[in-house]
């Protein structure tokens, strides 16, 4: 970074592989983003920006803001991506969203951003995990998804270990707003910052995992999602 050495050859390499990749557009009608930063623009009030990970937004569009504990209805002014104005952002993209309806003080980084009236916040999921520690029901650990953290105690489900992995049962302190399909990271709950000790991550298999029904015997479900 200081000479400029290797940099050609790294922008080769990205170019190459995503020339590599094939692009998969989640255009469902649903539109999610995940808050990354707030902020306040003289004359235009509040701006977020995030990656626009699902759906086509349009400007004029009445929208929800979610938190773990509040909600509240905003409408999308303007559309920035990469600083060029838009009538509309379609997924995936980075995406900056001039708010209206909304103060500075109601939204925060970690909020998802949807015009889906069904989605909610939850505690309760049931996902894939990857990684080479030795899993402990009980276990706690920091689980981030999109730009959202919270604190998580791991269950694991008897006869589901594999090379590749385990099936967990992850309770939240806080609840978050993911779907099936996202993915998450793990890091030791003690551990804080950038520093932090990542020991695993993985798929969210089912973001509402329905209460009393033991995790042995969701297995079979969970294996085939």
């Amino acid at each position: 970074s200081r000479t400029g050495e290797g940099i050609d050859r790294v922008r080769d390499a990205v170019l190459a592989a995503i020339d590599a990749t094939t692009a998969t557009n989640r255009s469902s009608g649903r539109v999610r983003l995940s808050v990354d930063r707030a902020f306040s623009v003289k004359g235009s009030g509040t701006v977020i920006t995030g990656t626009l990970v699902e759906g086509e937004l349009r400007t004029g569009e009445p929208l929800r803001i979610l938190s773990p504990d509040r909600e509240h209805t905003a409408l999308a002014r303007k559309l920035h991506v990469h600083s060029d104005a838009r009538d509309t952002a379609q997924a995936p993209t980075r995406l900056a969203i001039n708010l209206g309806g909304v103060t500075l003080d109601e939204v925060h980084r970690g909020d998802v951003i949807t015009n889906d009236a069904h989605v909610r916040p939850t505690r309760l999921i049931d996902a894939h995990l990857r990684t080479k520690v030795h899993i402990r029901r009980g276990m706690e650990a920091s689980i981030f998804i999109g730009t959202s953290r919270s604190t998580a105690k791991l269950q694991p489900i008897a006869g589901s270990e594999t090379d590749t992995g385990v099936m967990v049962r992850l309770r939240l302190t806080n609840p978050i707003v993911t779907f099936g399909g996202d993915r998450y990271v793990l890091r030791g709950a003690k551990v804080d910052g950038p520093a932090g000790a990542v020991f695993g991550g993985g798929v969210i298999l089912d973001a509402h995992t329905p209460k009393g029904v033991r995790a042995s015997k969701r297995l079979a479900l969970l294996e085939a999602l």
